[in-house]
């Protein structure tokens, strides 16, 4: 088949964490992070998919199968993925404080 110009499809897992991918970089391109808000109004899928990456990577540290594999995790850690969903929340909201001034203190104590 492939001499008739028959391309072989990728499973169908594997082309949806790649294109899911691909919007999470160009949403960290935008961004400068990778927090997407699980309901984010622009890419619904992309807030879904973010939620089921630290699920499975909860999982695959604690032993169980799933999707998740050591390549998925690198490509995540190379945008600096926040797998804990409140570390990278508490992480932006000191970075949006500092933006705003360059001399501010935060207490990261108080950030919610």
């Amino acid at each position: 088949m492939n001499s008739e110009g028959y391309h072989w499809a990728k499973q169908k897992g594997q082309v949806s964490w790649d294109q899911k991918y691909e919007e999470l970089k160009a949403f960290h391109k935008l961004h400068g992070h990778c927090n997407v808000p699980p309901k984010y109004q622009a890419n619904t899928a992309l807030g879904r998919w973010i939620s089921t990456q630290r699920s499975q990577l909860k999982d695959w540290k604690g032993g169980l199968v799933t999707k998740m594999t050591k390549a998925r995790y690198d490509k995540l850690c190379a945008l600096n993925f926040q797998f804990d969903r409140l570390t990278g929340r508490r992480t932006n909201v000191v970075n949006e404080a500092l933006q705003e001034n360059q001399n501010a203190e935060v207490d990261e104590s108080e950030v919610v």
